[in-house]
């Protein structure tokens, strides 16, 4: 509760072999976006919300084009 209150989110991250998706709610201002574009793995009335290893690295990495700067996803060394 402390780093809510400083303005800082906890960054959770979430793991497959190949990929690790990050998520921090300070950051992550437009997850509708990943919601509506992998659905399969981002459903925010499950628990984890996000669950990556529910498709292709490939597919995964899609939302992500245009936001590649904020570093929302991790893949394995290439």
């Amino acid at each position: 509760m402390e780093a809510g209150m400083s303005g800082e989110s906890e960054q959770k991250a979430y793991r497959t072999e190949s990929i690790t998706v990050t998520f921090e709610a300070g950051r992550c201002l437009h997850a509708a976006e990943c919601v509506h574009g992998v659905p399969e793995v981002f459903d925010p009335t499950k628990r984890p919300w996000i669950q990556p290893d529910r498709t292709t690295t490939e597919r995964l990495e899609q939302p992500y084009a245009a936001t590649r700067r904020a570093g929302p996803y991790r893949g394995s060394a290439a």
